[in-house]
């Protein structure tokens, strides 16, 4: 989109559709899960001011034993990614339908 003053918001064209809406915001960041810091979490929940929800899970038993999943939504999207296996991205939801790829 481009370079932005500091203080200025970028403006998406009409034509392209939105999933999230981008305004001033105040900004804040939480690190649910980090190796170089050793820093990890069980379960952990935040949520931003812009509605957006934040959700670590643990998983047990078998093969998904210590895997972590990562859920994060708002009103209209849903994605879930697995940090511990590559950051891969495992299902997408937006307005209830699936978003992705059958391989």
């Amino acid at each position: 989109m481009g370079r932005h003053a500091a203080g200025q918001v970028p403006v998406i064209p009409e034509h392209l559709p939105t999933f999230i809406s981008i305004g001033p915001i105040a900004m804040s960041t939480v690190v649910l899960t980090d190796v170089t810091q050793n820093i990890s979490s069980d379960h952990a929940s935040v949520q931003s001011v812009g509605g957006v929800t934040a959700t670590l899970h643990t998983l047990h038993g078998g093969r998904r034993q210590g895997v972590q999943l990562l859920e994060l939504s708002n009103s209209r999207f849903h994605v879930s990614i697995i940090p511990t296996r590559g950051m891969g991205l495992w299902k997408a939801r937006v307005d209830g339908l699936p978003v992705g790829w059958d391989s």
